[in-house]
C-alpha cells in the first residue's frame, strides 16, 4: 500500500462512513479501490466507529503503520491510543500491560509492556486487585479519591449538623422551658400565698 498522507486517509475514512462506494471514494480521493479498503478496514481495526455520529477520527485511527524493523516513538498518538484503551474499552481495563502492547501492535504501535506500565503510570492510572483470583482493573486516581471525599462532606455533616444540633435546640430547651418554669409559677407561689393567708387568720383567732 503506497503511502497517503494523514488528511488523505482521514478522508477516505470519512467518505467510506457516509455510505460512498469504494470506487466514488477512489475517484473523489485519488488513491486506488484497495487501498481504500485497507485504509477504512485499518481505522475500524483500530477503534473507529463508522455509526457514531458526530463521526470521530482520531489520529492513531489514519496513521500508517510504522515499518518493521523501527520502534515507535512514543507519540502522543500512541499515548492516545494506549489511554482509550482502559478509558473506553470493557475489555482493555482487565487486561495486562503485555495484552496492551500486543493490542497496540496489531494497531502498528511497537511498545513493550514496561512501557505500557509507564506510559499508564504516568498518565494517572493503577491496576486495582482486591484478590489473587480476581482480575484488576485499570482505574483513574482521581475518580478513586471520589467516595473518600463524598464521605468527608457528606455523612460527618450530617451527623453534626443533625443530630447533635436536634439534642441541644429540642431537649434541653423543652426541659428548660418546661419542667422548670412550671416548677416556678406552680408549686413555690402556691406555697408562698397558702401560708401567708393561714397565719393572717390565726392571728385574728388569737386577738379575739
Amino acid at each position: 500500500m503506497a503511502p497517503h498522507d494523514i488528511a488523505t486517509r482521514a478522508s477516505v475514512v470519512t467518505l467510506k462512513a457516509i455510505d460512498l462506494t469504494t470506487t466514488e471514494v477512489a475517484s473523489l480521493t485519488g488513491v486506488p479501490t484497495r487501498t481504500v479498503n485497507k485504509i477504512f478496514a485499518n481505522a475500524i481495526e483500530r477503534g473507529f466507529d463508522p455509526q457514531r455520529r458526530p463521526l470521530t477520527i482520531r489520529n492513531y485511527h489514519v496513521e500508517e503503520a510504522p515499518r518493521s524493523g523501527r520502534p515507535t516513538k512514543q507519540t502522543p498518538e500512541l499515548k492516545e491510543a494506549l489511554l482509550s484503551k482502559v478509558r473506553d474499552d470493557g475489555d482493555g481495563r482487565q487486561k495486562t500491560c503485555a495484552e496492551l502492547a500486543d493490542d497496540l501492535g496489531r494497531l502498528g504501535y511497537k511498545i513493550s509492556g514496561t512501557s505500557v506500565l509507564r506510559v499508564l503510570r504516568e498518565s494517572g492510572y493503577r491496576k486495582t486487585q482486591r484478590t489473587q483470583a480476581e482480575k484488576g482493573v485499570w482505574v483513574y486516581e482521581k475518580d478513586k479519591a471520589g467516595s473518600p471525599e463524598m464521605d468527608e462532606a457528606g455523612s460527618p455533616e450530617i451527623d453534626e449538623a443533625g443530630s447533635p444540633e436536634n439534642d441541644e435546640a429540642g431537649s434541653p430547651e423543652i426541659d428548660e422551658a418546661g419542667s422548670s418554669e412550671i416548677d416556678e409559677a406552680g408549686s413555690p407561689e402556691i406555697d408562698e400565698t397558702g401560708s401567708t393567708e393561714m397565719e393572717s387568720m390565726l392571728s385574728t383567732l388569737n386577738l379575739g
